[in-house]
């Protein structure tokens, strides 16, 4: 188990503090100029940068009173969402619907019962350091402790945890690819439909080797990978082993194959950042892994008529579990992640885009950005079903059998087929 302490910033310790926050008479924390200057954003209102005022200040069970005072000046009002600190000008000012536009005041003074400050136990099914970083965030603003736990497993783990009375996480982190494993072992109150937090989608590059070595790196017996050539020839809804565009999606592999333009291996992405191949198609996750900038390849795929394959979705969610102990922790923590902030702080540089497409244009613009963009419009996405999970794992066990020739096309539907009707 891993803990993420609060990060000791610089921000926390700056002199002269401009705003301190109290909580029933009692001192919570303070900010100075620089400290809200250096945790400020691009905010949606117009050209104004700052920070909502509730991720300053504690998690509340019970808020009875909130008022702010600027000397001898005491101004009592209700705490709303739109409230938030305006950094970009001269002035450090206090904004909202219901107070208009104030200098920031000397201190803000809560009266209630604050939200008993158990440990949040997250776990992720794979090791994400840009949420690590805002979790610690979220931990320093709000006096939090946050545990965490990586585990690819997360499934069967949950599973027999949750039955067998053992620890429960308060928020899981997953791939979209396991929403439908995961959704019976959500909250059955409070988001039981797990929240979108970003995506990565599947790319099309060349240029590790400059043109040489015309190899394409990726795995088509992965369903992400095979679902968009289907769909270049066709393939309906529902999925059926008798669409013609299974066929011919697999009579293409094969010549691909055969043309030596592709060949199966343990691991593409690698053959790609090596330059054993120099073209890939897979997710943009790799982007993290190359050496430099990411190329994109618009021309369509070698001996593939008409256009490129559209690109495919892979959504990593948010979710409650049953037997989470920190419900309303973990919902704050969700409006955190998910909200305008941290979502424009999501680097395409790591082959991810934001959930929220409002803040795109916001996103430093790169190579990457532009790479993620490109005909996002005509993305698709999986739906999440005991079918799909079938397929997933079927294809696996089949789809290199067909391409390289050792059971025939005929053969390999036959036997994805009758797995399907298991």
């Amino acid at each position: 188990m891993n803990r993420l302490a609060p990060l000791v910033l610089l921000i926390f310790i700056l002199p002269l503090p401009a705003l301190e926050i109290r909580l029933n008479d009692n001192f919570f924390d303070n900010y100075s100029d620089e400290s809200l200057r250096e945790l400020s954003y691009r905010l949606p209102y117009g050209e104004e940068k700052g920070v909502f005022l509730h991720e300053l200040l504690p998690l509340m069970e019970d808020l009875r009173g909130f008022r702010f005072y600027s000397g001898e000046y005491r101004l009592e009002t209700e705490l709303t969402e739109d409230l938030r600190v305006v950094t970009n000008e001269d002035q450090i000012y206090l904004r909202g619907e219901g107070i208009g536009s104030l200098f920031l005041p000397d201190s803000i003074e809560l009266e209630g019962k604050e939200r008993e400050p158990d440990p949040l136990l997250i776990w992720f099914d794979s090791r994400d350091a840009h949420m690590e970083r805002e979790l610690s965030l979220f931990a320093a603003l709000h006096h939090r402790d946050i545990e965490f736990r990586v585990d690819p497993g997360i499934v069967s783990l949950l599973e027999y945890n949750i039955f067998n009375d053992r620890t429960v996480p308060d928020l899981i982190v997953f791939s979209g690819e396991k929403q439908n494993a995961l959704s019976p072992l959500l909250n059955e109150e409070r988001q039981k439909e797990p929240v979108p937090y970003k995506f990565s989608r599947t790319v099309y590059l060349s240029g590790s080797t400059y043109g040489e070595n015309q190899i394409i790196a990726a795995d088509f017996s992965d369903l992400n990978m095979l679902y968009p050539l289907a769909l270049h020839y066709g393939l309906k809804e529902p999925f059926s082993v008798d669409d013609p565009a299974l066929f011919e999606t697999l009579t293409y592999l094969r010549n691909l194959y055969r043309a030596g333009a592709y060949r199966i291996s343990s691991d593409y992405p690698e053959d790609f950042i090596s330059g054993r191949a120099d073209r890939y198609f897979g997710m943009s996750t790799v982007f993290k892994e190359l050496p430099g900038n990411p190329i994109s390849l618009e021309e369509r795929f070698p001996l593939l008529p008409g256009e490129t394959p559209p690109p495919l979705k892979v959504s990593i969610l948010l979710g409650i579990p049953r037997g989470s102990g920190s419900k309303e922790t973990a919902e704050d923590l969700i409006a955190y992640l998910t909200g305008y902030g941290v979502q424009q702080r999501i680097d395409p540089e790591t082959g991810y885009l934001p959930a929220d497409k409002s803040v795109y244009s916001l996103l430093e613009n790169n190579r990457s950005k532009d790479i993620l963009l490109y005909e996002l419009d005509k993305a698709v996405e999986l739906n999440s079903g005991d079918m799909i999970e079938k397929l997933r794992f079927v294809l696996k066990k089949i789809i290199r059998l067909v391409i390289n020739g050792r059971i025939t096309i005929e053969q390999g539907i036959g036997e994805i087929g009758n797995y399907l009707d298991q």
